[in-house]
């Protein structure tokens, strides 16, 4: 984290009026990251394109008050949080010229053009990213705070499957200022899986899988299919079915969107989807950006080029490994 960029950051959000824009269908790492800002520096939450299952009872945990209908024109200054790209801003996106940046997405279209920013693509979470930012600011680390952040880590680094030694230290900080054990984030997690198991995202997964081509590049199983809502789900889906490669794709009249998920294999193969989706991004006038085995991309219709465009780049990355 750029130290200079991380300072201007601090220096306008204690001086002005702030919106914190959470992500479309913002996850825990998200609404932890954005509570805990909001927590140390005031200002409103906007989710402009809605919470996830996880995040929305995460919000209700901690009683946070998020404006889905959020007026830019209201704030000095507007945040975005944990988002990497400009359409995951959802119907925000076209009102906001440069917003600040707290996030840890290595590869994305709002970095550039940050006036300032708290920025490590080096770290597993946003909510290490926010930690961060409230130990430079001096913040007190509240208990409820510390506990929706160790939850947002828990939740981005899959329960600790991506976790490094920095993430592993910051979650047992966090459990302790939480006064919190990791059975508590894992009981809080499963609470959510089985309260808000969904009907329709099950749906979608099936639909998925029925409609998914499935293509081998040499040793790689790609599967590509369309669905009308739950991408993510159903790609993720469709990796754990045994695609080492997964394309799922949503198209309106009036915008498009695709989820890319990856296998283990791959991406100790060296694919990055987050560095996929950011060219074919550029290529084709969408916007996207992610990690390494989950990313996403979004855009005007048609569909096909950006498609075209993320098979042909990923395709490269695995016949070159």
């Amino acid at each position: 984290m750029d130290a200079a960029s991380a300072d201007a950051l601090l220096a306008r959000v204690r001086g002005g009026r702030t919106l914190w824009v959470l992500h479309a269908n913002a996850d825990a790492d998200c609404v932890g990251s954005a509570a805990a800002l909001q927590r140390a520096f005031g200002g409103t939450l906007g989710a402009p394109d809605g919470l996830s299952r996880e995040g929305r009872a995460l919000a209700e945990r901690l009683g946070l008050e998020v404006d889905p209908w959020p007026h830019p024109e209201a704030f000095d200054v507007h945040v975005a949080v944990d988002t990497s790209s400009r359409a995951q801003l959802g119907r925000l996106g076209p009102l906001l010229a440069a917003p600040l940046l707290v996030d840890h997405h290595a590869y994305g279209d709002l970095q550039a053009g940050a006036p300032a920013k708290a920025w490590d693509p080096a770290r597993a979470s946003c909510c290490e990213v926010a930690l961060a930012l409230l130990d430079r600011a001096g913040a007190a680390l509240h208990a409820d705070v510390a506990f929706a952040l160790l939850v947002g880590l828990l939740t981005d680094t899959a329960r600790f499957r991506h976790a490094d030694p920095a993430a592993l230290r910051a979650a047992a900080r966090l459990a302790e200022a939480a006064g919190a054990t990791m059975e508590d984030a894992y009981a809080f997690l499963e609470r959510v899986d089985e309260e808000m198991d969904d009907l329709s995202a099950r749906k979608a997964t099936l639909v998925a899988a029925s409609r998914a081509q499935v293509d081998q590049w040499g040793p790689w199983l790609v599967a590509t299919s369309e669905v009308g809502a739950f991408d993510g789900a159903a790609a993720a889906a469709l990796v754990r079915a045994g695609a080492d490669l997964a394309l799922v794709a949503q198209e309106k009249s009036a915008s498009a969107r695709m989820s890319l998920r990856a296998s283990v294999r791959a991406k100790e193969a060296g694919l990055h989807l987050g560095e996929v989706a950011n060219a074919a991004a550029r290529d084709v006038g969408w916007s996207g950006g992610g990690h390494e085995a989950a990313a996403g991309l979004q855009g005007k219709p048609p569909l096909a080029p950006a498609r075209s465009a993320v098979l042909r780049l990923a395709r490269a990355k695995l016949e070159a490994a």
